[in-house]
């Protein structure tokens, strides 16, 4: 059976628990200096005529209290803003008690902790639910499959020792590697076309191709894979237009430019850049 677990992303909860803390402590720090410049009392609100009168109630005030006119309707306004202010402040600060003993008593690592814990004669005989990063990254390096043969044309290395078909993917290549994102290197997806576009797609026959996209990559941190296309001729008519097809083979199976599609471009006059590759790197793989 398959282990759902594992394609859980790595727990961000404490990250988000210490963000939200944060903020509304800064937002009750607000309230809290509004409120003492705020007029005090509270105001009454009846309704008259097809609108409403406003009053301003005080201790020394009958309690219905004293009528605010139309010139005074500031007043008003301050006295109705005071007591959404302090209710506000009050429905916060209950909140910051619920996740600040959220935060106390959560720990992400739990089944990490579990697992060391273990006596290494039950780790032989137990499987974990929950793999660590680093186990993950490992089982996703360890698949095998079978890549493309680089032909006659010239090859490149790049710093890991991984042969490849340009000096572009050198460098995409080498950033990866630099930051510690593993990859895949031309790993096959059966992608279905459909025969027949113009038929309905309840008769249109399908069939199956294979592409190798130039990079496979994985967001340690999200458990998510990014394919990441690099096309280096997009200034020549034919090899954009091919471009433009193997696009729209990738959306018709479900992959998105900037969801799990990666795409850097370069012409001859517009090589690629290495800053831009780490701009992708950092954005979308980290």
């Amino acid at each position: 059976m398959e282990n759902v677990f594992e394609h859980l992303p790595k727990d961000r909860l404490a990250s988000f628990l210490r963000e939200r803390i944060n903020e509304l402590k800064s937002e009750a720090s607000r309230l809290e200096s509004t409120l003492k410049n705020a007029p005090r009392g509270q105001l009454g609100i009846s309704p008259h005529a097809g609108t409403y009168q406003y009053f301003h109630v005080l201790p020394s005030t009958t309690k219905k209290g004293v009528y605010i006119s139309n010139q005074n309707i500031g007043l008003a306004q301050s006295l109705a803003q005071r007591d959404y202010d302090a209710k506000l402040l009050s429905k916060i600060r209950m909140q910051l008690k619920v996740l600040q003993t959220c935060e106390e008593r959560y720990c992400p690592t739990f089944a990490e902790d579990m697992w060391k814990a273990l006596h290494i004669a039950r780790k032989k005989l137990v499987s974990p639910s929950l793999a660590s990063d680093e186990d993950f990254a490992n089982r996703w390096n360890a698949v095998e499959y079978k890549r493309r043969d680089l032909g006659e044309k010239p090859v490149f290395v790049t710093a890991h020792g991984d042969l490849v078909r340009s000096k572009s993917e050198v460098i995409i290549a080498d950033t990866l590697h630099r930051f510690k994102v593993p990859y895949r290197y031309e790993f096959p997806y059966a992608m279905s076309v459909a025969e027949d576009e113009n038929l309905s797609r309840k008769v249109r026959k399908r069939r199956v191709v294979y592409l190798s996209p130039d990079f496979t990559c994985l967001n340690v941190r999200t458990r998510k894979e990014f394919i990441w296309e690099h096309f280096g001729l997009i200034d020549d008519v034919e090899y954009a237009l091919n471009m433009a097809g193997k696009l729209m083979l990738y959306q018709a199976n479900g992959y998105g430019v900037g969801c799990n599609l990666l795409m850097t471009t370069e012409t001859r006059e517009a090589p690629l850049s290495s800053k831009k590759v780490e701009q992708m790197v950092n954005k979308f793989l980290l």
